[in-house]
């Protein structure tokens, strides 16, 4: 374990997006309570991680979580798109500093969001 959370931390690829422009909104109370500690942990302890294929620490929280994964397939189209353009595939380690910054250079430098989430409720709060 490395704080609270295991190390390597799994994180859905699409998270490098989310966590990007998390602005403490989200589905629920509970899951804006969780993802605040999720990109805490992260911001702080730069941890390793893995990519994760279906429900991370993140969705943990996630009313649209059933049976652990998610309820709606736009997720994972959304980490379908992020692997395509970072060049990276599930089961990859990394730190998330490492992540983070090939996420902001392949994608939101590259000026993609939209490519990849554009569809997503809360891209008015990403500009996708």
């Amino acid at each position: 374990m490395c704080g609270n959370l295991p190390e390597p931390v799994r994180i859905r690829p699409h998270q490098g997006l989310c966590t990007a422009f998390f602005k403490g909104e989200g589905y629920s109370g509970d899951f804006v309570k969780n993802m605040s500690r999720v990109v805490d942990f992260l911001s702080e302890n730069d941890p390793r991680i893995i990519l994760a294929k279906g429900a991370d620490e993140i969705c943990r929280e996630c009313p649209n979580l059933s049976g652990g994964e998610c309820s709606g397939m736009k997720a994972s189209r959304y980490d379908e798109k992020v692997l395509e353009l970072c060049g990276a595939a599930y089961g990859a380690e990394m730190s998330w500093t490492e992540f983070a910054h090939l996420v902001r250079k392949k994608i939101i430098s590259a000026d993609l969001l939209s490519e990849v989430c554009g569809d997503c409720i809360w891209a008015n709060i990403c500009g996708a």
